[in-house]
């Protein structure tokens, strides 16, 4: 790969700088990840403006397009492009858009495909971002002319990227809406203002490489190498949902001992979360730490600090006081209910009769697996629960999924209910259809938060009323999103939602 450069390395900006003096440079930048003839002709039209083709080609963790992508790597994507007689030099972009490279390369033309011309700024951050450093440096951008192509719509349809179950579904979903009406959803969800109401969780990794049975006693060894502390419980659902909306009320209970965590918790949560909280008596910041293998991530064993009883009559007393401040301005409930003693009768029944929208989460834990209970919440807008905690609350392990979530639609009487089902995908019922989609994750590293990501999209969403595939289809890729990363509490990333749902739907 000759064509290859390096601009890590000083010398080559200096080849680069000296080749520029005498002639003009032409920049393309892309992901180019299936390269097709659209690509051939734009880099043609592209190299007729000057002397100099230089294509930068964006590296594989930046590639945001959705599920199984890119589908070649950097190096192949690179020895594609270099093999065209029209391309003078190839390199990787290690940044999430080409505005450091501009700056870097000072090219005198900065050229982009014909689609680019239609997308406003507002709508396209790092085009926003290229087009400031191209005039930074006095270089002037162009658009091709040709004929618009898609590698995302050619692999979709031949490269495999989907499996038939999920093709099917697409393929209805693309009959019954478009990208820009679920855009369009996403976005207007920015001015709603949402309370979420329970426990808060950090969650321990102590990473460890396995040693074996103690020569001495009946136990397994093991090597600590590190650990790292994440946001869970409520804060991470509360990080799910701020990058949609502009402001979030964050109802919870802290411990009272003297490090509470206040101030790492404070570190990373949303900048528009709003943290209310009251501090429990005789008890700790609700701690899980659990022991993982550094090579394969999977969890060996777990150790909680807790106090699970429930908080006492002056603790619920500011609870609700926190609410009643609130709930007259907000559109959004979500209640997350982790059954470690913060969501008494009380502050339910008060949360059911003055909500707008109440969307609840109940979860089956190992304090609470034989008094797990939804009756609790009846008459509520939105249930969002796991296919375990489902089947552990009828106590029946024969029927099916479709039995029994309308089995509890007709007890609870809940406007709609979601129930995951981890690899086998999500179910939703109105009281007329039932409703279902597809996983779509690959790569899973940690499953866990994959349900508190799936029921903080499909609240919001939900609503809205958005079609029920849509929600579904959002909520799952977004779970895809956060089954990809180690830990809890990671801050969902709207664009890439965003941009996973554009690139299947082509």
């Amino acid at each position: 790969m000759d064509k290859y450069i390096d601009l890590s390395l000083k010398k080559n900006i200096t080849k680069i700088r000296n080749i520029s003096k005498t002639n003009t440079i032409i920049h393309c930048h892309g992901v180019f990840d299936l390269l097709h003839i659209g690509h051939i002709k734009y880099f043609e039209e592209a190299k007729s403006l000057g002397d100099i083709l230089f294509v930068s080609i964006t590296s594989d963790k930046f590639v945001n397009k959705g599920t199984g992508r890119p589908f070649f790597n950097q190096k192949l994507r690179c020895e594609a492009v270099s093999a065209l007689k029209c391309v003078d030099f190839v390199t990787i972009n290690n940044h999430e858009n080409s505005s450091d490279l501009i700056k870097l390369m000072k090219p005198n033309i900065y050229v982009k495909g014909p689609d680019y011309q239609f997308i406003k700024d507002k709508d396209d951050k790092n085009l926003l971002l290229e087009k400031k450093a191209a005039k930074s440096v006095n270089a002037s951008i162009r658009y091709t002319s040709g004929k618009i192509h898609s590698s995302s719509n050619l692999l979709n349809k031949n490269m495999n990227i989907f499996n038939e179950e999920q093709i099917k579904f697409i393929s209805s979903l693309k009959k019954r809406t478009s990208f820009q009406k679920i855009k369009q959803s996403i976005d207007s969800l920015v001015n709603k203002k949402i309370m979420i109401i329970g426990e808060t969780i950090l969650d321990r990794y102590i990473f460890c490489d396995v040693i074996g049975k103690s020569g001495k006693e009946p136990m397994l060894v093991n090597h600590q190498l590190d650990a790292n502390i994440f946001v869970g419980g409520i804060l991470s659902v509360s990080n799910n949902i701020s990058n949609f909306c502009d402001k979030i009320q964050a109802v919870t209970y802290l411990g009272n001992e003297k490090n509470n965590k206040l101030k790492f918790i404070k570190s990373k949560i949303g900048k528009n979360v709003k943290l209310n909280y009251v501090e429990k008596s005789n008890s700790p910041t609700i701690m899980k730490t659990r022991l993982v293998d550094k090579y394969t991530n999977n969890k060996l064993s777990g150790l909680y600090k807790i106090n699970n009883d429930m908080i006492s009559s002056k603790e619920e007393s500011k609870i609700i006081k926190m609410i009643d401040t609130h709930i007259k301005k907000i559109d959004i409930v979500i209640i997350v209910d982790y059954s470690h003693g913060m969501l008494s009768d009380k502050i339910i029944k008060l949360l059911i009769s003055k909500s707008k929208y109440l969307a609840v989460n109940s979860q089956l834990n190992a304090f609470n697996t034989n008094y797990y209970d939804i009756s609790r919440y009846r008459n509520i807008d939105y249930l969002c629960i796991q296919e375990g905690e489902l089947r552990n609350y009828f106590k029946d392990k024969k029927n099916s999924v479709n039995f029994l979530i309308k089995k509890l639609y007709k007890s609870q009487k809940i406007k709609k209910i979601t129930v995951t089902m981890g690899k086998n995908g999500v179910l939703s019922y109105d009281g007329k259809n039932i409703y279902f989609c597809p996983a779509f994750a690959k790569n899973v590293i940690d499953r866990i938060g994959a349900g508190d990501t799936i029921l903080a999209v499909t609240s919001m969403l939900n609503s809205l009323n958005l079609e029920q595939e849509s929600v579904l289809f959002t909520g799952s890729l977004a779970a895809r999103e956060t089954v990809q990363t180690l830990g809890t509490g990671n801050i969902l990333n709207k664009k890439n939602i965003i941009r996973s749902i554009e690139y299947s739907l082509k």
